[in-house]
């Protein structure tokens, strides 16, 4: 089943082929990422006149409205809605900086984690009440 991917502000499909398409800004530079939709996966697409060195934060925008993308759990972090077929709607929260592989999907108060960063974000609350530890969430976590 295909994963889509949808601004949580106009609900553009964002990956109307086989990558997620976002907006990057960094500092003077902007340029439109394409991401791998397998959740998991950091192989990143990117222009060669968009430079970005391990440890850069990103400012990720919708390429259709503008939204910024940042998450409203953690700064650190940008956010998208996800739908699968026949299945509701949840959360896939990554890491904005570059290099850091975290990646986090949240759905039905479960919260289940990827990447090797991902322990570097274990205080983040993605359900706003109060100080929660991400792995207390997670009925099906895991580290990749």
């Amino acid at each position: 089943m295909k994963r889509c991917y949808h601004c949580p502000r106009c609900e553009a499909l964002l990956n109307p082929g086989t990558k997620i398409i976002i907006k990057a800004v960094k500092d003077l530079g902007a340029g439109l990422l394409l991401f791998s939709p397998q959740v998991g996966n950091y192989n990143l697409v990117m222009p060669d006149s968009f430079h970005l060195s391990i440890g850069d934060r990103v400012t990720f925008y919708c390429p259709v409205c503008g939204t910024d993308l940042t998450s409203g759990a953690d700064e650190n972090l940008a956010s998208l809605d996800c739908r699968i077929a026949g299945r509701s709607r949840f959360q896939v929260h990554f890491s904005r900086v570059f290099g850091k592989h975290a990646t986090f999907v949240v759905r039905d108060g479960n919260v289940a984690s990827f990447g090797e960063h991902a322990p570097d974000y274990l205080a983040v609350n993605f359900f706003g009440e109060g100080e929660k530890d991400v792995l207390a969430y997670s009925g099906y976590s895991r580290h990749v």
